[in-house]
């Protein structure tokens, strides 16, 4: 991998540490896989060309001094071949590294007729069929897929879909520009919260990390750090659950302090990380400081959005912005489901306006 992709892995989760070694998982291949399949989908459904087609059966070509007939094959478009590669996709893996996920409309779509058409095995085709039925079934496939997504039932459901993202996003960014509002200086606090390995596998293993379980934690996190750590300083939370086979369940968390009251974020995402293992999870859980590793939002070209933010400092809210939406981004691949309706996702109470104007007018 680059050195881009190692960071961008390492931040999404894809690289966990186990009794010391660390380890590149395949969440970030399948990840790639989700995202290549909706890519795929547009393209199809934006062309209306006939993907693949038979070469000129019979055609003769010469080797040597003695002609030979030339065995029919199917030929793709340059599309076709995009979409080849997408049917090469291990479709039980998905499932298998992501078990409570809804998958985004476009990929579910094609999914279920991958199914249907029994292509899921597509880099066979050539040598189990006919080029001539390879060439049928193949465009059968596509046809069917361009009738679901050009379908009204479907837009509606694309809809209503991209809808909860849209609507989280609009959400987190409202609650920021609030709480700016409200203090004319931010200190902002990334902490990833995850699991010991051993006790990850709480669908399937006994003494894993139930979706209850998590949810307990995390109330028990916020009321403490709210009512017992930084009763008067800290002002705001942002949170988003995420399930990842290597990791189990894990926290995406932003804590927004009063700038004018406390600095060095570092520390403050150690406290928090620390009160998470050893009080809230007793010994089970582990954390990521993201403060103390701010070289990784550079590399990722989002920029440093955490730390002291000013009020007026626009370059450092942007960044802030795109930290905050890279938390709901990944919905629109793939979606968490949590058990008995639970939410993924969660902020803290839209702060009240700021009644008091007393003081220095704040900077345009």
């Amino acid at each position: 991998m680059l050195k881009a992709e190692i960071q961008n892995a390492l931040v999404d989760g894809a690289i966990i540490e186990v009794d010391g070694v660390t380890i590149i998982t395949e969440e970030r291949d399948v990840l790639f896989d989700i995202e290549r399949i909706e890519r795929v989908v547009r393209k199809v459904v934006d062309t209306t060309d006939v993907l693949f087609s038979v070469n000129d059966k019979g055609a003769k070509i010469s080797l040597g001094k003695r002609p030979v007939t030339r065995t029919p094959s199917v030929v793709p478009t340059a599309v076709g071949k995009f979409m080849l590669g997408a049917l090469k996709t291990d479709f039980a893996r998905i499932h298998e590294c992501f078990p409570f996920h809804v998958l985004n409309p476009y990929v579910d779509a094609f999914v279920r007729r991958v199914k249907k058409f029994k292509l899921d095995r597509a880099s066979s085709l050539s040598r189990s069929e006919t080029a001539e039925q390879s060439v049928k079934a193949l465009n059968c496939f596509v046809e069917s897929l361009r009738r679901r997504v050009r379908s009204q039932s479907f837009k509606n459901k694309i809809s209503k879909y991209s809808r909860a993202s849209n609507k989280n996003l609009k959400g987190v960014l409202a609650y920021i520009d609030a709480l700016f509002e409200r203090h004319a200086r931010l200190l902002v606090v990334r902490v990833d919260l995850s699991y010991r390995n051993k006790f990850c596998d709480g669908y399937r293993a006994e003494g894993g990390v139930t979706s209850e379980k998590v949810k307990a934690h995390r109330d028990k996190l916020l009321y403490d750090l709210k009512n017992k750590l930084f009763l008067a300083s800290m002002v705001g939370y942002v949170w988003k659950l995420e399930y990842a086979l290597s990791k189990g369940y894990h926290y995406h968390m932003l804590f927004f302090f009063d700038g004018s009251r406390v600095r060095e974020d570092e520390t403050l995402a150690l406290i928090i990380g620390q009160h998470w293992c050893d009080k809230i999870t007793e010994g089970r859980g582990i954390y990521r400081n993201c403060n103390a590793n701010k070289e990784d939002y550079r590399l990722r070209g989002f920029g440093v959005g955490i730390g002291m933010i000013n009020h007026h400092d626009c370059e450092l809210r942007r960044n802030l912005q795109k930290a905050a939406a890279y938390l709901i981004k990944t919905d629109y691949y793939i979606r968490t489901v949590i058990s008995g309706n639970g939410r993924a996702f969660g902020k803290g109470v839209m702060p009240d306006p700021k009644s008091d104007q007393r003081g220095r007018p704040r900077k345009a």
